[in-house]
């Protein structure tokens, strides 16, 4: 791994956190990026899974990615 791993607390609980990739996850995750992201359902699922699971995940291929500034 080649970022730097530390424990923060987050919504009430400790997790690990990679923070170089925590800092990409904004910026670089398709989902987060998407114009279509409120109409997807595997972005549903996701947020979801990671609610749930105290997780944070960063999308890096999908075949809905809309690109935000497209009409």
């Amino acid at each position: 791994m080649k970022g730097e791993l530390k424990q923060v607390e987050k919504y009430g609980a400790v997790v690990w956190q990679n923070v170089m990739m925590d800092e990409l996850r904004k910026d670089e995750c398709l989902c987060l990026n998407c114009g279509s992201i409120k109409e997807c359902g595997a972005a549903s699922s996701l947020y979801a899974t990671c609610k749930t699971c105290d997780l944070a995940l960063a999308v890096t291929r999908c075949p809905r990615f809309v690109r935000k500034d497209q009409p």
